[in-house]
């Protein structure tokens, strides 16, 4: 089998949804599991949820701690959902 060459765009996507997992659920095993990978990938991903804080705050990303449009009055969903 050949080796799959990871983009930016992975490394970022993969960053990103281990720490909305980390903010969402710590104690989440899969994220444990690859958290706990003595490697590379395991090391990068300990590093990049460092910093995280839990939070159950929906509709908050911990990137940017910028409320999601999604969640906000005026956006399309929102206002469909709370009529």
């Amino acid at each position: 089998m050949g080796k799959h060459i990871k983009t930016q765009l992975d490394y970022e996507m993969i960053e990103q949804l281990a720490r909305e997992l980390k903010r969402l659920d710590p104690s989440n095993e899969v994220l444990a599991k690859f958290t706990s990978m003595n490697n590379f990938e395991g090391a990068e991903l300990r590093k990049s949820i460092a910093d995280v804080e839990p939070t159950r705050e929906y509709g908050r990303l911990c990137t940017d701690c910028r409320p999601s449009p999604v969640f906000e009055k005026g956006y399309p969903s929102y206002d469909a959902v709370n009529r």
